[in-house]
């Protein structure tokens, strides 16, 4: 399920500071989050594709990220996130570490298995995987852009040794 852009009013009131609604209301966006290249040196949209059990914290993602000029995918359930990583060449999965059915950490396992130079940012309030960039909600703008360049600058040949979520 993409989960529509809708009024995030309700969100924790950490996240809605007035800088924050000052920055969604002018679409400013971290102009390097805009891009990445290929081998090449191609510039290319980023695909960033967000997995997490709660819908408000994907909208407010969606929003934060909506003018970024990225393909931006969102989905509550991690097996949507499977079909969307064999569909699409994603280059960013940030994902939430507990969420049912299938941890962040296992389906970092599985997307980086079907697209082994994807890079995955977790967020978490609770569980703190080790190794892996975490993003500790709730959070503010610049502290998501920040974990989302730390993400994708962070090696992906640990791939093979995806962190436990405990």
């Amino acid at each position: 399920m993409v989960v529509p852009r809708a009024n995030i009013s309700r969100i924790a009131p950490r996240c809605l500071t007035p800088a924050l609604n000052a920055a969604l209301s002018e679409r400013a966006v971290d102009k390097n989050m805009h891009a990445s290249h290929t081998e090449n040196g191609e510039e290319h949209s980023m695909n960033v594709l967000v997995v997490d059990d709660d819908a408000g914290i994907l909208q407010l993602i969606g929003r934060i990220l909506g003018a970024s000029g990225n393909r931006l995918l969102l989905t509550t359930d991690a097996r949507e996130a499977i079909a969307a990583i064999e569909a699409h060449d994603i280059d960013l999965l940030i994902s939430d570490v507990l969420m049912p059915v299938m941890t962040g950490p296992e389906l970092a396992a599985v997307a980086r298995r079907l697209r082994p130079r994807i890079s995955v940012l977790y967020m978490s309030a609770s569980e703190r995987p080790d190794g892996f960039p975490v993003l500790v909600k709730p959070f503010y703008v610049q502290e998501l852009l920040d974990a989302m360049r730390c993400a994708l600058q962070w090696p992906t040949a640990t791939a093979a040794s995806e962190p436990s979520p405990g």
